[in-house]
């Protein structure tokens, strides 16, 4: 056994008694490591340890905006009760992410352990079925219905549309149909650019023959062929699987199927989420024997002391290609209960719990919440539904679909149910109750969006990109004082609707002020007055350019228009200024498409609208672009409430707008 390296002159100072009693307090909850070069090239095992933590934060932050642990100057370690894994005490590195430090646990995996002392000091190379299994028998015998489906129910209510559900029976080897209410086992993963064996009406036939999996084995993905073995582990029967349970030649069933993936996931017994690797044979690590290699995840830093760097769910999943993509978005958001394979690690995930193979199983475990890695846990209970879904599309948007034109597609069961939450209509994956606060959307990533054409530019869904939503703007006050525009629909046929129309919405409940969206509205009045009529709102019925060219309904309405030059653009967050005559910066504009088109090339004027009313003194405005008495939306931004009378020519001019 190897002699163990003596801690530095920083670290010996680090208090490793976590549980002393709390009469020796005060205790020191930080201490100060020095400067990065420094522990970049030492030998003591706890700047080993915090080394490691950098690494992690590396691999796993491709956003990452922390100093490397090189350009620290002073690193600062940090000691918390009751934040880290479970809401046991770990380290912390100061200005890091959710990467800990924490204490070997001194017991084997059929313990519990409340206490600091519960990282697992060993990963086993094949996974322990016996502990998944308890993780789900405490999950669906103790905890509430937020981790169970509700039921009794029919078959059409929890699937509706849906003809019959398809699974593969993995004792029979085959696949099967039914319209009864039954547990099953889901599968998410990645296809990727792998051959994937699917089901079509030609093979359906020999598929549903007792055996029939078994004689296309080898030419099923990997990560099915094990999702089939762990279904087995777990005594389970039925495995849902999208290549093998949808008819891939038949859009029909495909298009039933997809319309409530939201259901067959929610509604599972377990989702199994595969989230290793690159594509569909990248398996499932730890079900196969050979699949995983054994590690250890614990150095020794003093005699009876170890400590391991933990780097927790939403960190290495946000970091995985899974998380990349736009389908499996709501499969990992809504099942009730998920096992995540992620990172050649196993972790489990329902409303009221979290467990992982890292760690010692905690008594009283604490349920998903906010982190400072996801917004998003908290969300799929739709307290506050209209905020609740600005966030998922937050991290919806960010995802990559290979086929543009399934970016409704796929959130078609989420947005589904946000209708009837919220008790509104959608249009183009906006809801209606409160268009003015979803339509001011702009790109989170500081590097512009771009057109996703066959889909209007007025959406989030006619551009690809990261979009943020404000949200202290959802809200009744805000639509009911700050907003002035009656949104009018133009269908493919030339017939105009109300956008938000209560007789079209009769279940919102207008009397009940929880419910979010619009009710009084109040007329636009500008400061200063411009001496214009801005009282018109109706529609003209008879426009003259061609609807054939559009394949959605175009927005129309009125609203006060104004003329500026763009200016100081920074071509590579795609924001300009807003001048006003005299080269007065009066406000801001973020470029839509900016490298798309030659339009910014212009040293005219450009056309901007207003929206709404911002932060008290600004307005909410879009730059618009004319082809053919259409517009299309340029970029979103603000102007301040006194710049209005300094439009240049024709402007300010109260006009009717036709957006697509």
């Amino acid at each position: 056994m190897s002699a163990l390296e003596p801690l530095c002159d920083y670290c010996v100072k680090v208090d490793l008694r976590p549980e002393r009693p709390s009469k020796q307090l005060p205790r020191k909850d930080k201490w100060s490591l020095g400067p990065g070069s420094r522990i970049k090239n030492s030998r003591c095992p706890m700047c080993r340890l915090v080394r490691h933590v950098f690494y992690e934060v590396e691999r796993t932050e491709l956003d990452m905006l922390h100093a490397r642990l090189s350009e620290r100057t002073d690193v600062i370690l940090e000691w918390f009760q009751a934040s880290g894994p479970g809401g046991r005490g770990a380290f912390y590195v100061h200005n890091t992410s959710e990467h800990w430090i924490c204490f070997t646990g001194k017991s084997d995996t059929h313990s519990l352990a409340a206490g600091h002392y519960y990282l697992q000091p060993k990963l086993r190379s094949e996974l322990e079925v016996s502990r998944v299994s308890r993780w789900l028998s405490t999950c669906t015998s103790k905890h509430a219905i937020d981790c169970n489906a509700e039921g009794p129910m029919t078959f059409e209510d929890a699937f509706p549309g849906l003809q019959v559900l398809r699974f593969i029976d993995v004792k029979r080897n085959c696949l099967v149909e039914t319209q009864s209410i039954c547990q099953y086992v889901a599968l998410s993963y990645v296809w990727g650019a792998v051959p994937n064996f699917r089901l079509t009406k030609a093979n359906k036939r020999e598929l549903s023959v007792p055996g029939g999996i078994e004689t296309v084995w080898k030419m099923i993905p990997r990560t099915i062929r094990d999702a089939i073995e762990f279904t087995r582990m777990l005594g389970r029967c039925y495995l849902c699987v999208d290549a093998l349970c949808l008819l891939q030649n038949n859009r029909e069933d495909l298009e039933l199927g997809v319309a409530v993936m939201d259901q067959v996931y929610e509604r599972s017994w377990l989702t199994i989420i595969a989230a290793c690797g690159h594509d569909a044979n990248a398996g499932l690590p730890g079900v196969r024997e050979g699949s995983r290699k054994f590690s250890n995840l614990t150095l020794d830093v003093k005699r009876d002391i170890s400590l391991g760097v933990y780097t927790g769910l939403d960190l290495l999943y946000r970091h995985s290609v899974h998380n990349s993509r736009a389908w499996t978005f709501q499969e990992h958001l809504l099942p009730r209960r998920a096992v995540y394979f992620v990172d050649n690690k196993i972790f489990f995930r329902c409303r009221e719990a979290e467990y992982t193979e890292c760690c010692l199983d905690h008594p009283q475990p604490c349920g998903p919440g906010v982190t400072r890695t996801s917004l998003l846990p908290p969300t799929v209970y739709m307290s506050e539904p209209l905020i609740d879904f600005a966030i998922m599309l937050l991290y919806y948007t960010r995802r990559a679909l290979t086929n543009q034109d399934d970016v409704l597609r796929a959130m078609e069961g989420t947005i589904r149910r946000f209708s009837e939450k919220i008790k509104c209509r959608f249009l183009e994956g906006l809801p209606t109750a409160a268009l003015d606060a979803f339509i001011t959307f702009q790109s989170s990533n500081w590097t512009g969006l771009h057109r996703r054409t066959r889909f209007p530019s007025y959406s989030w869904v006619g551009w690809k990109g990261a979009i943020t939503i404000s949200t202290q703007n959802i809200n009744n006050d805000w639509l009911r004082m700050k907003t002035w525009i009656i949104w009018h629909k133009r269908s493919l046929s030339g017939i105009t609707n109300l956008v938000w129309d209560p007789a079209a919405n009769e279940l919102f409940p207008t009397v009940n002020p929880e419910y979010i969206g619009y009710r009084e509205r109040q007329p636009f009045r500008s400061l200063p007055a411009l001496g214009i009529i801005t009282s018109r709102t109706t529609p003209t019925e008879d426009l003259t350019f061609d609807m054939a060219r559009f394949t959605y309904p175009l927005l129309q309405f009125w609203t006060l228009a104004l003329f500026y030059k763009i200016g100081n653009i920074d071509v590579f967050k795609a924001h300009g200024d807003i001048l006003a005559e005299g080269g007065t910066v009066c406000g801001q504009m973020w470029l839509d498409g900016f490298e798309e088109t030659t339009f910014f090339e212009s040293e005219g004027m450009f056309e901007v609208i207003l929206l709404s009313e911002c932060v008290p003194d600004l307005y909410n405005v879009m730059l618009l672009e004319w082809n053919a008495g259409v517009a299309e939306r340029r970029g979103i931004g603000t102007i301040k409430l006194s710049a209005i009378d300094k439009s240049f020519p024709p402007g300010p001019v109260w006009k009717e707008i036709i957006l697509a």
